[in-house]
Order: structure tokens, then sequence, then C-alpha cells
């Protein structure tokens, strides 16, 4: 798996997989999906980690190892950033995709096989990153990990291309900071940030433009549009640190904090959909290198954004399909 004088990346957390996984998985050349760490990696790794990372990767589930051939096996150098990068952009790829999401920190480890020894060279700490509150998690299957790959390898370009996607880069950072949040208007918030970057809404015209543009991505109805604007209003609100209750006051009393959930929870998703079609639509990526192609973007008539966009998600299914149900108490 790691062969000699070879150089390796290493993400570990703690999250939900798949039942269906349960042995070592050659996902691509040299890159392995494990569900456990190896007994040699805990023998071996114990003193580089030290006895209480050491348990801590004893107890993760989640392994990617990314391997590539050293040019300088005893030094930590450029080989050792490439995996890292390689192994965060897999890891951001799979919170894009709605899970790997940990309550417990994980961490990133690279090293190197000499002559048969597998020794570690350096440790990354990941802060957590969790699910969105009162939902169900969504579990890492194989695929996942074959999907998550390919967007990592697109993401990885776009933050090694200099002076461009300066916007998205941004928002993105922003998207993935919010799943460390666990107070749901504050990742709400974020997450309408997230979206921002995307539709790029001008002045005095942000709430209009936010649920206009919104719809290319979730389809148009008189429903979504009223979902929307209550979201852009929450947001609103916890900016300004407003009292929301009035706002949500006509569904009951005793909806408001499921109402909260729900809407931050569709504000997380629509962000994560967008991020992903721009990801994967080399036609819809181009209108995203700076503000000025964004701009031109959004002033194409109606039927060129709508077929750059495709086909619209359909958000209830997919509330349905990854939280399971709502009224969670826990």
């Amino acid at each position: 798996m790691i062969k000699e004088e070879y150089k390796f990346g290493c993400l570990a957390i703690n999250t939900w997989m798949s039942n269906q996984i349960t042995t070592p998985q050659k996902i691509c050349d040299n890159l392995w999906l494990l569900v456990s760490p190896y007994k040699w990696m805990l023998h071996r790794w114990r003193n580089d980690l030290g006895r209480f990372r050491a348990k801590e990767f004893e107890q993760t589930n989640c392994i990617i190892l990314v391997t590539k051939p050293a040019q300088h096996i005893d030094l930590l150098d450029h080989d050792n950033k490439v995996l890292e990068r390689n192994v965060l952009s897999i890891y951001y790829a799979l919170l894009l995709s709605g899970v790997a999401r940990h309550s417990e920190p994980g961490f990133i480890l690279t090293g190197s096989n000499k002559k048969g020894q597998k020794d570690v060279k350096s440790y990354t700490p990941l802060l957590a990153h969790r699910k969105a509150g009162k939902t169900l998690a969504k579990a890492i299957e194989i695929a996942t990990v074959q999907d998550a790959v390919c967007l990592a390898k697109i993401l990885s370009g776009i933050y090694l291309t200099k002076n461009k996607y300066s916007r998205i880069k941004k928002g993105f950072r922003i998207l993935i900071d919010s799943m460390r949040n666990t107070i749901a208007l504050e990742r709400l918030h974020q997450s309408v940030r997230a979206i921002e970057a995307v539709v790029r809404p001008e002045k005095r015209r942000t709430r209009k433009h936010f649920v206009e543009r919104c719809q290319f991505l979730i389809g148009r109805s008189r429903a979504k549009q009223n979902e929307l604007g209550e979201i852009f209003d929450l947001r609103s609100r916890e900016e300004h640190l407003i009292e929301v209750d009035d706002l949500l006051s006509k569904y009951g009393k005793d909806k408001i904090d499921t109402l909260i959930y729900l809407r931050a929870y569709q504000t997380e998703i629509i962000a994560e959909k967008m991020y992903r079609k721009i990801l994967t639509s080399q036609d819809l990526r181009r209108f995203f290198m700076d503000d000025a192609s964004i701009k031109k973007l959004w002033n194409e008539r109606g039927q060129i954004i709508k077929r750059l966009w495709g086909t619209p998600i359909n958000l209830d299914t997919l509330i349905s399909r990854r939280s399971g149900f709502f009224l969670r108490t826990d």
C-alpha cells in the first residue's frame, strides 16, 4: 500500500460510514479508503503521534491514504505539502457532498516509507465539522469517495490558479467554516454569505437578487420565493442581532425552533449544490473567474442562465433523503 521510497498523506476522522464498507478499498491508483487503522500503523506510529493522539487515531473509522513517489525521502518538503493539500481537498469535497461530518477533531498525517520504515513526519489537526442540527447523518459510501476524488482535483485546480476565482474561494471557505458552527442561525448566516458569493446581489437589491437567482438552482414557485425570502430575512436579523420569532410566528410559536433548523439546513444544501454545480460544469465555472465575468453571467438572458445551471434540484426531496425527518429531540 505504501511502497518503499514513497511518501504518504493520511486523513483520519471518526464519522458516519456505510456498513457495507468493512475492508480496505482501493479507490484509484495510490489512493485507499480504510475503516480502521492497520495494526502496524498503531504500533509503528505510536511514538510519532504520542499516547493521546495514537488513541484518537485508533478510534477513527474513515482513513483516506494517498501516496506518491518521493524525490527526497528523508526531507519534509514540497512532496509532503502536495500530499497534505491533496488529502485536504478530498476532505473538503466530502464535506461539500454532505458527508464526513464529525463532532470530534480529526487530523492529517504525512510521512514516508524508507527501506520499509513507515514513519510519520507531520501532523495537522482538523477542527470538527458537524452535521446540521436536528438532522440525521449521511454515511460515506465508496461511490461518495470516488466522486469526491474527482471534485477534489477540480477544487485544487481552482485554488492553484492565482488571481482568479477569488469570490468563489472566499465563499467556499465561508461555507466550510459554517459547518463548524452548532448554532442554527449562525450556520444559516454563513451559508447565505457563501451563496451571495455566487449570486452576487447588487446594492439595494440584495434580497430581490438573492431570491431570484437562487431559483435558477431550486426551481421557481411562489412557495420557493417565500422560503428564500424568509432565509434572507433570517440572515439579516441574525446579522443585526434582531430577534426572529415574529418573522416566523405565523407558523405557530411551537414550530419556530423547528423552522429555524429547517431553513438553516435548506440554506446549507442550496450552498452545497451551488458549489457542486460550479465545480462540475466547465461552462458555468468559467463565469466565476472574476467579478466581471460573474456580473456578465447574471446579466445574461434568463434562458441562458437556466441552461447553464441545468435541471433544478428538488430541495424537498433532498431534505427528506438526507435528514429522514426533522422533528428530532436530540
